[in-house]
């Protein structure tokens, strides 16, 4: 079975890699090392478990598992995975923060965007964008 368009244009920033700067792109993206900047993925954004990022981030979906400081705007859902560490301010029309999740900040609720696929980049086990497992 061949893999369509959308799964093969993944961007990765992987463990151990360190970034400084702006990332803006269309392909779902996942970050797993160190960003210092500004994000901006029109698509879906993954923040793997070893993740560091301190700025501010934008996406149409986003999923934290590491640490941010800084703001995050998710334009259709935020979840914030029992990993997550957050400092900052949160808008979003959605937000699912499991348990363990560590969140000090503000967050502003936000009208309802456009609803994207919900594929998975994360890992169907642990992604379920709808909160059920």
């Amino acid at each position: 079975m061949g893999r369509n368009k959308r799964q093969e244009e993944i961007n990765f920033i992987t463990e151990g890699a360190q970034l400084e700067g702006t990332l803006s792109t269309d392909a779902p993206t996942r970050i797993d090392g160190f960003f210092k900047g500004e994000i901006n993925v029109r698509n879906r954004l993954v923040t793997g478990e070893t993740s560091q990022i301190e700025g501010d981030i934008e996406a149409d979906e986003i999923i934290i598992a590491g640490k941010v400081n800084g703001m995050i705007r998710a334009k259709v859902i935020l979840r914030l995975t029992a990993s997550a560490k957050i400092e900052g301010k949160l808008i979003t029309p959605k937000l699912i923060i499991e348990e363990g999740a560590v969140f000090n900040g503000e967050c502003k609720m936000t009208e309802t965007s456009e609803e994207l696929p919900k594929e998975d980049i994360l890992g169907e086990e642990s992604t379920q964008l709808e909160g059920t497992q």
